[in-house]
């Protein structure tokens, strides 16, 4: 960590994102999952900001994108054990902090649902990261609960979106336009296209199943674009036949947009009317939306939408950017609410416009730079609270076996801890004087006359 005045610490960060393989690259040239982009983004805004930033992904070799270097996942162990750095931050893979590192802060960034059969690896692994990074009020919630994980060890924070990205999305639909002779000033819009742009056992079922033939006995000229990141999971196959075979059904009613790039589906969504997400599916009743990153993405290109009240979505979708259908979910009546919710949109556009303009002004405040600033503001935070108070920094390195950089801490404080009006010394706090005893049982061979060779003999 290298200071030049208060406000201008740089941190050397670390991001280990062990999901679908991406780099700098990938997002100009395929789709990716909602965690990958997170990760890709945060990478980038931390780099913006003047930090040293190295990224582990599941590639083969390295590679640089601007600022940020990307390094292949085989190379992770050994280098975070061995590589100083200011900051480890772990996306969704407590079992990565089963072994030392050598970071000065560790961050668990999690981006999942918590389940009781995780608790093992959660609060097995809890003594080596010192935050874990929950993306809503809803996750924290369940995260005390299912995990209880102490409230000083959460870290609330939120997902985001890319609003250069947007932007430049909509310049280039302008451009087009423009060159193509368009009479139609602007982004043309379809009031009718509804997209649906998540993995599909997140509410397809319910889309194709129940939702759209309610929608289309009341507007038949409703269709929908469906679009998703390319992960298919092999035990799932017979659901995504189903689905499959539920879309056949609507003929031409619904399409697959394809797997898209970023700009892709930033350009999808500013030439539709409705992002339609009826989430969760019958197949997996259980899933609930921790932070949603389609949601933002929907907002800031003006996109309203039509969901469930249901996990963290009444948290990321702002209330009048969209409709929030209430539960019971998978009932006659819930499905006939949704499509109602639809239709009324696609014939309002009084209320269309609200919302979308509702969308765009709260997606301005959700940036990934401004979440970058509000990670590195508790980075610093906690770096120096961990460095001046002298049973934490010593606690750090007994746990790390750093016994020589413990003791002087222990040396430094005895140093300092004297009665200014009689000159004695003072007792050390109760948690050094623990650590000091520690020390003198189990590594007394330090001090002694070749205490090393026969230790290690």
């Amino acid at each position: 960590m290298q200071t030049a005045g208060r406000n201008a610490v740089k941190f050397d960060i670390t991001l280990v994102i062990p999901g679908i393989p991406f780099d700098g690259k990938t997002f100009e040239e395929k789709s990716i999952g909602g965690s990958e982009s997170a990760g890709y983004y945060m990478a980038r805004a931390l780099a913006q900001l003047g930090h040293r930033v190295t990224v582990f992904t599941n590639i083969t070799e390295p590679s640089r994108s601007g600022d940020v270097y990307y390094m292949p996942m085989s190379m992770y162990g050994q280098f975070a054990e061995f590589t100083s750095q200011d900051v480890l931050i772990v996306q969704r893979a407590p079992e990565l902090f089963a072994n030392m590192n050598s970071a000065r802060l560790s961050v668990l960034w999690c981006h999942d649902l918590a389940l009781g059969r995780q608790q093992g690896k959660m609060r097995g692994t809890a003594w080596n990261y010192d935050k874990a990074a929950v993306l809503s009020k809803f996750m924290e919630t369940q995260y005390k609960e299912i995990y209880g994980l102490p409230e000083e060890l959460l870290f609330l924070t939120r997902n985001g979106v890319d609003l250069d990205s947007v932007r430049s999305a909509a310049a280039g639909l302008r451009d087009k336009a423009a060159r193509g002779g368009s009479a139609q000033v602007g982004i043309v819009r379809d009031p009718f296209q509804l997209v649906y742009a998540a993995r599909p056992e997140r509410g397809a079922d319910v889309l194709f199943g129940e939702i759209m033939p309610r929608v289309l006995e009341m507007e038949p000229r409703a269709h929908l674009a469906c679009a998703t990141y390319f992960n298919p999971v092999e035990h799932m196959q017979d659901y995504y036949q189903q689905v499959a075979m539920q879309a056949k059904r609507l003929g031409d009613r619904a399409r697959f947009a394809g797997n898209l790039t970023k700009r892709q589906l930033f350009e999808l969504y500013l030439q539709s009317g409705l992002y339609v997400y009826p989430v969760p599916a019958i197949y997996a009743p259980d899933f609930a939306e921790i932070s949603c990153i389609s949601a933002l993405e929907a907002m800031a290109c003006g996109l309203p939408m039509v969901t469930t009240r249901h996990g963290a979505l009444p948290e990321t979708l702002h209330p009048e950017a969209g409709v929030l259908v209430d539960e019971p979910i998978h009932t006659a009546e819930y499905y006939d609410e949704f499509a109602h919710q639809v239709v009324r949109l696609i014939h309002d556009r009084e209320a269309w416009q609200k919302a979308s303009d509702a969308g765009v002004q709260h997606a301005e405040t959700q940036d990934w730079l401004g979440i970058a600033r509000e990670w590195c503001a508790m980075f610093e935070q906690e770096i120096r609270m961990h460095s001046a108070n002298p049973v934490t920094l010593a606690t750090h390195f007994w746990r790390r076996s750093d016994i020589y950089a413990a003791k002087e801490v222990i040396a430094r404080t005895k140093a300092v801890a004297i009665d200014a009006s009689t000159g004695a010394p003072l007792p050390l706090p109760a948690g050094l004087e623990q650590i000091e005893a520690r020390i003198a049982r189990v590594w007394a061979f330090v001090d002694e006359e070749d205490g090393f060779r026969i230790q290690y003999d």
